[in-house]
């Protein structure tokens, strides 16, 4: 909705936007009160953001206290901070492969190795053993700040304006600056291409298979040049019309190949 570059340039705003994150630490019945006490909030920012909000609000509404509604909303009941079975796999994948696009290789070898730890860990469960697992300092200080910040909303210290407003300082470790997604993505090709030009190492090791290119060839339309020629014929003889076959590096269909000869 256009609103990243509001956040990441207007703290009054951005600190708005971490209370709307914080509804969902409220009790289901107290949410959508909530929601109606931010939205009603006189926010110092120009008429076209205003605007901009306004249909923010429209979708808040619509979508996440008709469609999905305050009860699965809510975490407020959650030790862990959140209904999402799925979140913590995700997350532990994106801080695993810490990269945009990466060769199927390279993501299913990490994923192996996920799947092997969560299954040592269903071991120590069957055993009657605690899964030990280090937690970042931080992270730990904002779960005790939250155990508070609750504590105080429920013995009645705390009202729900006080209680958000609480809330948002627990949010530094997973929300800092909004960006627009994949701003950086061809970062990673662009670098490759470089290497490939100043006669790194990718030029003379595959992308796909990581072993050193026998026979080189170039994917057409996009002419990127890091794969040998039989991983890119394995990417095509698996593709569908469904699915067509895409370069490794930029996502574009592969046409054919150009062998190249040095």
């Amino acid at each position: 909705m256009g609103l990243v570059p509001l956040f990441n340039e207007n703290r009054q705003f951005k600190k708005w936007v971490k209370k709307i994150m914080a509804l969902s630490y409220l009790p289901p019945q107290e949410i959508r009160g909530g929601a109606d006490l931010l939205f009603s909030q006189n926010l110092d920012i120009n008429q076209d953001s205003k605007e901009r909000v306004a249909r923010f609000k429209a979708y808040f509404y619509a979508y996440w206290l008709e469609k999905v509604t305050p009860e699965k909303l809510s975490v407020f009941d959650f030790a862990r901070g959140t209904n999402n079975d799925s979140e913590s796999y995700h997350s532990r994948i994106k801080s695993t492969v810490r990269q945009h696009k990466p060769n199927i290789y390279y993501f299913l070898n990490h994923i192996n190795n996920i799947i092997s730890d969560t299954n040592k860990d269903i071991e120590r469960v069957d055993n009657g053993l605690q899964i030990t697992r280090k937690q970042k300092k931080k992270s730990a200080a904002n779960i005790e700040r939250r155990k508070a910040c609750k504590e105080k909303f429920i013995n009645g210290t705390y009202t729900v304006a006080e209680y958000l407003n609480a809330i948002v300082y627990t949010f530094d470790t997973c929300v800092s600056e909004f960006r627009i997604p994949f701003e950086d993505e061809d970062d990673d090709v662009g670098q490759a291409q470089e290497n490939e030009e100043e006669g790194g190492e990718s030029q003379d090791q595959c992308g796909i298979c990581v072993e050193e290119i026998q026979r080189k060839v170039a994917v057409i339309p996009c002419g990127h040049t890091a794969y040998c020629e039989n991983c890119i014929a394995i990417l095509r003889a698996a593709a569908t019309e469904e699915e067509p076959p895409t370069c490794p590096s930029c996502r574009a269909v592969i046409q054919g190949t150009l062998a190249i000869h040095l």
